[in-house]
């Protein structure tokens, strides 16, 4: 248990819990219950009618410190629950947050957060709610921070119920809650279990007590036992090397030249320092000078893994052709690609050449002015294409209008044209006549109109396809094979895999003897590559080319005793060891005599150093085992404490259980309290009944068989509070769920004086349907100057709704 001062609760957050909805509007989707009055800590009295989520708020505080979930069994036990137990909507967030303070003001915040619900399974009569996360803050609770670092992995961790209850400074967090909740539901009432049920309280109850005190010595023995085992290994190891006969004398200092050029081997150095790890240097150049002996089994093997490694990667057999090639040509073809690109959308169909952009990049000079100018006459035609018909039009629309009515416009004129005041003698006609005639000149027009219009239609066409032709030629000349362009332009990403595959087909292709084959040769070389290849359209073919000679690699096995460690450490040097001269084996085995005189060197130079520090450790380890033996002794008292603090249990309970019952059940018959006793065997509980009447502890019927319901949870509550009367908890928190239901008005005038009187430090957080039950207790409270204050849910709730 972590820590020592006492907590409590600040302020409480539910969303999307019971009948706490998610809130759409605004930016808080949650609920917040304040737990304080100014910057003061308070007692809380839930007040308002039953149904707006009274008990639904204690719930809240129960799973937000167990995450477990209560849901009743079907009798035949096949049936399914079709909703969340707790999740009011299952497409939204849930989360139930309870931020603690204690009295030097330190915050730390619970967290119950599921991201959204599932529908429930088989109805199981108790279990942790899966789908909640549990995190614990060590900070005030701000949602919008909350939401950013759930959000980034690896910046909120989930923490047990173990870990939690150490947190809060309680041994049991499960243990906590049953003694300081009293729920409204009778069969969860503690003198409702079965006697088994009872006992085990008891024990969790007496154990945690003892543990406040003996804790501390318990951890302090364990890390002396462990201190103790980690010295009685150091000096076992320091006695092996003490016992060994190291000789001082060891001849003239060896030369310690490289046996390969360049870092190769990290054991293969010219110049050594004492730090170094001699014995694991022996160790790989032993291993090493086992493959460079049975070089063929290990290049076998490891030609094998490369062959399958190759094979794997076929899918990048085009960009590592590709990364062959001449940097240059991969530009050249990838610019010329997408100049094909733009060209044959510039020609896709009549309106892309008169609308695409002309990008000057890609375009001759003359093609480019050529098609600028065929857009100009496009679109100069089609202006006065549309003039010329919208004045015909008029034309058309007025001769419509005055046909049929020749005699009559004449009339209005006085027989002469309104536009050129003729009368029409002269030419042996008539206005009316004129008038009729027009129909000739508006047909006449309209073919002159169209006439004209097809001539310059054709003149713009034979234009276009000029232009269109002209790009066509121009794409012709590029390139255009899209899978070739994609595979040059993933080359970046898929440089990895590139760069692997180059280096295992080189390798393949050296140690399989396969340089011999001239088509395999331009695999190994960039130069001899690009002078052999010069098309990059090649690329598909080549590609074909070299899984040919990859297929046709045949390996044969080999037999032989094969060590996975050697082959793992020097198989990268397999080409270097098949080429290295003759003789290699003998300046492995001269590199190994060098490194065993050099580490006996050193073994000789710490031995002194060793004894001393063998003394030091054996003084230590002494002086932990006096500790130690005093601590066990200590330790030993805490069974001599347990059994007798059992023995007398009954006794510690006794007094506030039987002033308490007596206050709360003044009705009862002959205004008797209640008395308990305990059976002990063995040091253990065996049983805990409770009496009540003239006849106490001698008929010993326990009082679940002889009082009545209400009775009974009046009982219950006695029990409860006089278990928390006698207990210490670093969580100050006592919760009832409307302690008023079973009493009447004297019995809560009772409970009130006890409350205010007997917890005056503890932050009580009851509940009540009725107003004036809790203005009495508000009142009362406030008399004794124990801060209460009334929350209304209905009104501080859902009027904000």
């Amino acid at each position: 248990m972590e820590m020592g001062e006492k907590y409590y609760l600040d302020k409480l957050f539910v969303c999307n819990f019971k009948p706490f909805a998610y809130i759409d509007a605004g930016d808080k989707p949650y609920y917040e219950i304040d737990f304080n009055q100014g910057n003061a800590r308070v007692s809380m009295l839930f007040s308002g009618p039953n149904g707006y989520g009274k008990s639904s708020i204690f719930q809240a505080i129960e799973f937000g410190l167990m995450g477990e979930q209560k849901t009743k069994v079907y009798i035949d036990k096949n049936k399914k629950i079709q909703e969340h137990i707790f999740i009011n909507n299952l497409e939204k967030p849930c989360f139930v947050a309870l931020q603690l303070k204690s009295e030097t003001k330190q915050v730390v915040t619970i967290v119950r957060y599921a991201q959204e619900g599932t529908v429930g399974n088989t109805v199981e009569e108790q279990r942790a709610a899966v789908e909640f996360h549990v995190y614990k803050l060590e900070e005030a609770f701000v949602y919008e921070r909350f939401e950013q670092i759930r959000q980034q992995p690896g910046l909120l961790k989930e923490v047990t119920k173990e870990e939690l209850s150490r947190r809060l400074g309680e041994k049991n967090i499960q243990e906590w809650l049953k003694r300081n909740y009293i729920k409204q539901e009778q069969e969860n009432a503690f003198i409702m279990q079965k006697d088994g049920e009872r006992v085990n309280m008891l024990k969790g109850f007496t154990d945690t007590e003892l543990e406040r005190y003996f804790k501390p010595f318990q951890d302090e023995k364990k890390a002396v036992e462990d201190e103790c085992k980690e010295l009685e290994g150091r000096i076992k190891e320091l006695l092996k090397k003490i016992d060994e006969e190291i000789e001082a004398g060891q001849g003239e200092r060896p030369a310690c030249e490289k046996i390969m050029e360049g870092e190769v081997f990290d054991w293969d150095k010219t110049e050594y320092q004492e730090s170094d790890p001699f014995m694991d240097y022996i160790s790989k150049a032993e291993r090493t000078l086992k493959f460079v002996e049975s070089i063929d089994l290990y290049k076998n093997h490891h030609l094998l893994e490369l062959l399958s490694a190759i094979k794997d990667k076929e899918v990048y057999y085009q960009e590592f052709i590709l990364a062959m090639f001449d940097p240059e040509k991969l530009a050249d073809y990838t610019r010329s690609y997408r100049r094909n690109v733009y060209l044959r959308q510039l020609i896709l169909d009549e309106d892309s050449l008169y609308k695409n952009p002309i990008n000057k990049t890609y375009l001759p000079e003359k093609l480019a002015e050529d098609i600028r100018r065929v857009r100009e006459r496009k679109n100069a035609f089609q202006e006065t294409l549309n003039e010329k018909q919208k004045i015909y039009k008029s034309f058309e629309e007025m001769h419509k209008r005055i046909k049929g009515n020749e005699n009559t416009i004449a009339e209005v004129f006085y027989k002469k044209c309104p536009l050129c005041g003729s009368d029409f003698k002269e030419q042996g006609k008539s206005l009316p006549l004129a008038i009729a005639e027009a129909a000739k000149m508006v047909q006449n027009m309209r073919d002159m109109l169209d006439s004209s219009h097809e001539e310059q239609q054709r003149s713009i066409s034979e234009a276009y396809r000029t232009a269109k032709t002209g790009v066509e030629m121009e794409a012709r000349k590029e390139r255009n094979d899209k899978e070739v362009f994609e595979a040059i332009e993933s080359l970046e990403k898929h440089a990895d895999q590139v760069n692997q595959l180059k280096k295992e087909i080189g390798e393949l292709i050296e140690l399989s003897g396969q340089l011999e084959n001239t088509e395999a040769i331009y695999f190994t070389s960039e130069h001899a590559f690009r002078t052999k290849y010069h098309n990059v359209e090649d690329v598909k073919k080549i590609a074909d080319k070299l899984k040919a000679i990859i297929d046709g690699i045949e390996i044969k096995e080999q037999s032989g005793e094969f060590e996975l460690q050697t082959y793992h450490e020097n198989k990268q040097w397999t080409r270097m060891i098949q080429k290295a001269e003759e003789g290699l084996s003998d300046k492995i085995k001269g590199k190994i005599g060098q490194l065993k005189w050099l580490a006996r060197e050193k073994e000789a130079k710490e031995y002194a150093q060793n004894k001393e520090e063998y003394k030091r450790l054996l003084s230590e380890y002494q002086r932990g085992f006096e500790k130690k033996l005093k601590l066990d002794k200590i330790i030993a008292c805490r069974e001599r404490a347990k059994k007798r603090y059992m023995e007398n249990v009954a006794k510690y309970l006794e007094i506030p259980l039987y002033i308490y019952s007596g206050k709360l059940m003044q009705t009862s018959q002959n205004d008797l309290g209640i008395t308990c006793f305990t059976g002990i065997k063995n040091d253990e509980l065996t049983q805990f009944k409770m009496t009540a009447g003239q006849n106490q502890g001698k008929g010993k019927l326990d009082i679940t068989e002889k009082f009545s319901a209400g009775q009974r949870a009046v009982a219950n509550i006695a029990l409860i509070l006089a278990l928390k009367k006698i207990a210490v908890a670093n969580l100050d928190i006592f919760m009832i769920d409307d302690p008023c239901q079973s009493l009447d008005e004297l019995n809560i005038a009772s409970f009130v004086e006890i409350m205010k009187n007997e917890f005056s430090d503890t932050q009580l957080i009851l509940s009540t349907h009725e107003d004036k039950i809790a203005a009495y207790m508000k009142y009362k409270f406030e008399k004794a100057n124990k801060k209460m204050c009334i929350f209304n849910v209905q009104e501080r709730l859902y009027s904000t709704l």
